[in-house]
């Protein structure tokens, strides 16, 4: 057993600035090119330049302040000789192997005479060259995958599995190797539960959110598409199909869901999107039933497989995803994971994914592993994903189901996110929705019986995300009506941000939120989602959705003015970090801070909570991409929100910002000035011309810039050296095309960023 493999950057909670690598002789090789690269501090872009210089390729983020990297053999004393370098540790193949490889327990029959093997190369390895070797150790390659971190799947004998991996990390350009982990499936109140908490009472249905517009993916054990909550008899499973826009089958046999009799992935989709139009089972339509919903089928077709749920996932969840984006869908569901709770292949892929499209928002069940704390699994611990825990059904939602896995994450990150109905036969029942027909015969079964557990959950949150992101692509924000001028396309980080918004403590759970059973609390979409002339929350939302980011050492600073301090105050920030490599620990590469100044000088800090209670002052969190500023009762006046750049190695970071309070009116990204502070104003909405006043407390370096709604630069208002003081720039609408754009004001290290809207 590779025991002595240790975890970089965990070696008794010590930096890597401190690590005194000694591995096994075997696993060694001081003449491979690629290193751990580390920096005396935090890398700054001209020490990237430098580096780049000397023929440096840096990879991945290793915490704190290390790089996996690519370092020249000829210049390497150069490199040791720059006096930002700390070290440099070549890349040994002990270092590759994640540990326990080849050892892990597994239940599935199939894995006792075969061991399968997740290879993740460097970008510039030589594959044809490295399956070669492979074929020569025995493998037998299941799947490859090219791209910017090239991928295998290998099964080898589980008799000679450890020769074999030796031989695998000991291949020029692997970067990780570790044994896949056995995955399972993590097996009519529900709709208003979500919504508002109260019985027959669906208020986000009613004001027309059904999830129209929106595409989910699931990636599950297939789907029947002949039930009624999807059939459609004028089309074909495609674009123009009314519920089921794309199936793909990426199991090693090819079969789709009418080769087992799991009705696993059934049952998930119509929760998520069912919509029942032929047989009056409308009560037991899905939370986003207007929505369509495609399906990557990873379910195995062996008895096993069938009859406990084991999925056979022969494709990488990065190329899965990316699939999925390609046909539309910008929110994925995913029920299932498995006992490993490290940060891995799997964990890794969901996070670049998202980094690398922000548009997009991944779901994972938390587990079924509870009450134990720690049992959140890969993929679920994932940084950028929400991981879905489970509570009774209503009315008993104020509890947590008994099986719901607990947190934190390994590396002490607040897990899971949120919760939602799951089902618990012990207090409340199951739930119910669509049932597999194995036999491509239409169906319009409803099934209650088994069916409970985070599983049932994840697409409870799937479908309040797609109607979330349905409420932004409409224009809903922010006067609470849909206006077309309003609407813009929300980063995966904001339908996050606002789902943990909505999130409400559970009275049922001992501890309070923020903790390792409920997260952020119990989703109530009404909590957040802000309707004109809807009294029953009369909440006001304030909401930012920064695709320009931050870099090290900037801020941005917004302001709103609370009037009604019964509402009390919630600030939630959350930002798709960059992708860690396989074993950091911690798992955060870009961290940002969030501070609540209140209108009598009171400091608050993200995430230092007591029972529900932002407590003043405290630390800042180091470890979470969500923190979240609370208090039950509000000041009246204006409060100074601040989103800093702490430490952004792979940056600039952008964010997602959302405040809930009773607010005097909603601003529109519209910082009016502080004194000795940066400020950005210009109007909400332009038609033709418009002013756009800004100021800078001291003299600098100023650029104003016009951005897109997809972050692209489309117009430098103003740049130059400026004297401290207040100025006023023309903004000239007329030659750019409608829609909704950013100015992003920068001066020195500070920023500010403001929205408008222009107009025919």
């Amino acid at each position: 057993m590779f025991a002595h493999i240790l975890l970089l950057g965990t070696v008794g909670g010590i930096g890597l600035s401190s690590y005194s690598p000694n591995p096994d002789p075997s696993l060694t090789d001081p003449n491979t090119e690629y290193a751990i690269l580390v920096f005396r501090d935090m890398i700054t872009d001209k020490e990237k330049a430098a580096l780049s210089g000397l023929g440096v390729i840096l990879y991945n983020y290793i915490p704190e302040n290390a790089f996996l990297a690519k370092v020249p053999r000829e210049k390497r004393n150069d490199v040791l000789s720059l006096n930002f370098i700390s070290d440099l540790i070549p890349y040994h193949p002990a270092y590759r192997i994640q540990p326990g490889t080849g050892f892990l327990d597994h239940e599935n029959p199939k894995y006792l005479d075969d061991c399968y093997i997740l290879v993740s190369f460097f970008p510039d390895a030589d594959l044809a060259k490295s399956k070669t070797k492979f074929l020569g150790l025995g493998a037998e390659i299941l799947y490859s995958s090219e791209g910017y971190e090239p991928r295998m799947r290998l099964r080898v004998p589980r008799s000679s599995a450890h020769e074999a991996i030796v031989g695998i990390a000991k291949t020029e350009g692997v970067m990780w190797v570790q044994e896949e982990p056995e995955s399972y499936l993590l097996n009519n109140n529900t709709r208003w539960s979500f919504q508002t908490h109260t019985q027959g009472d669906s208020l986000i249905w009613r004001h027309g959110l059904h999830g129209e517009g929106q595409v989910i993916g699931m990636l599950d054990s297939g789907l029947d598409y002949f039930h009624c909550f999807f059939r459609d008899e004028s089309n074909p499973i495609g674009p123009n199909h009314r519920k089921v826009p794309f199936y793909r089958v990426y199991n090693s046999s090819g079969d789709d869901f009418a080769s087992c009799d799991q009705d696993h992935g059934t049952h998930v989709a119509g929760t998520a999107a069912g919509n029942d139009i032929y047989d009056g089972n409308q009560q037991y339509n899905g939370m986003a039933y207007m929505a369509k919903i495609g399906c990557g089928d990873v379910q195995g077709n062996d008895s096993w497989a069938c009859t406990m749920g084991s999925l056979d996932i022969n494709s990488d969840l990065y190329t899965i995803y990316s699939d999925f984006f390609g046909y539309g869908a910008r929110v994925m569901t995913n029920s299932w994971g498995s006992s490993s709770t490290s940060y891995d292949t799997y964990a890794r892929d969901v996070d670049r994914f998202m980094h690398d499209n922000p548009d997009a928002l991944v779901i994972f069940a938390a587990g079924n592993s509870g009450p134990n704390y720690h049992t959140v699994g890969t993929p679920a611990c994932a940084k950028n994903c929400v991981a879905v825990g489970a509570d009774a059904p209503f009315p008993n939602d104020n509890s947590i189901a008994s099986y719901s896995s607990r947190g934190p994450a390994y590396d002490g990150r607040t897990k899971p996110a949120v919760t939602a109905p799951g089902g618990d036969a012990n207090n409340g029942g199951y739930i119910n929705s669509s049932d597999n027909n194995p036999n491509q015969q239409p169906s319009c079964n409803i099934q209650g019986n088994p069916f409970q557990g985070t599983s049932m959950a994840t697409p409870v949150v799937a479908g309040a995300a797609a109607i979330i992101r349905q409420y932004y692509t409409e224009g809903w924000y922010p006067t609470g009506h849909p206006v077309p001028g309003n609407a813009f396309i929300p980063q995966g980080s904001l339908i996050k941000a606002t789902l943990l918004a909505s999130a409400v403590r559970m009275s049922g759970v001992s501890t309070a939120p923020i903790d390792s059973t409920q997260g952020f609390g119990r989703i109530l979409l009404d909590e957040a989602l802000y309707f004109g002339g809807d009294e029953t929350i009369p909440k006001e939302m304030f909401v930012v959705d920064d695709r320009v980011g931050l870099s090290t050492g900037g801020q941005h600073q917004y302001q709103v003015n609370v009037d009604d301090p019964s509402m009390g105050f919630k600030a939630v920030l959350v930002w798709t970090d960059a992708p860690a490599a396989e074993g950091a620990n911690p798992a955060i590469v870009n961290n940002l801070d969030l501070e609540v100044m209140t209108p009598s000088g009171t400091l608050y800090r993200g995430n230092n909570l007591s029972n529900y209670e932002s407590q003043p002052g405290g630390t800042a969190d180091a470890k979470n991409v969500e923190e979240m500023v609370r208090t039950s009762t509000a000041e009246t006046g204006t409060y100074t929100i601040t989103v800093r750049g702490t430490s952004v190695p792979q940056g600039p970071q952008p964010y997602s910002l959302v405040v809930l309070a009773g607010l005097a009116s909603v601003p529109v990204y519209d910082k009016g000035p502080v004194p000795g502070r940066l400020f950005l104003r210009s109007p909400g909405i332009v038609r033709g011309k418009a002013v756009v006043s800004f100021g800078i407390p001291k003299e600098s370096d100023v650029r104003l810039s016009l951005y897109d709604a997809a972050g692209r630069q489309v117009a430098v208002l103003a740049e130059g050296r400026m004297e401290a003081g207040s100025y006023t720039v023309e903004l000239e609408a007329s030659r750019l095309g409608q829609g909704v754009y950013f100015l992003r004001l920068v001066s020195g290290k500070d920023s500010a960023v403001t929205k408008t809207a222009l107009v025919k």
